[in-house]
């Protein structure tokens, strides 16, 4: 019963296992994947600001917009955050499609 409702959520449930098989074809990857993505989208967005940091100064490179004090980001800065962004949205983006393709059809 609580299988076949989560695969109407368009999601798939499987029973908790506290011992995965190995030879089943789970390597290092598919098993530590959600950590690595995690971990780098950190490091990219630490990089683009400590980037951002060096170049145009602590205080912008943390924002002042409120205070009506603009600057112009650094491209690189943009590249660390965008890479940040796509590798912690690894497994949000496919989940907010799938929420709005769900939401057109009801």
């Amino acid at each position: 019963m609580i299988f076949k409702a989560v695969e109407r959520s368009g999601m798939r449930a499987e029973v908790w296992s506290d011992h995965r098989d190995e030879a089943a074809g789970q390597g290092r990857w598919p098993r530590r994947q959600r950590t690595i993505l995690t971990a780098s989208s950190g490091i990219f967005t630490l990089a683009g600001l400590l980037y951002s940091w060096a170049s145009v100064g602590l205080q912008a490179a943390l924002g002042s917009e409120g205070a009506g004090i603009t600057h112009e980001i650094p491209l690189v800065a943009r590249l660390l955050y965008a890479l940040g962004v796509l590798a912690g949205g690894r497994y949000v983006f496919p989940k907010a499609w799938l929420a709005l393709s769900a939401s057109d059809q009801t």
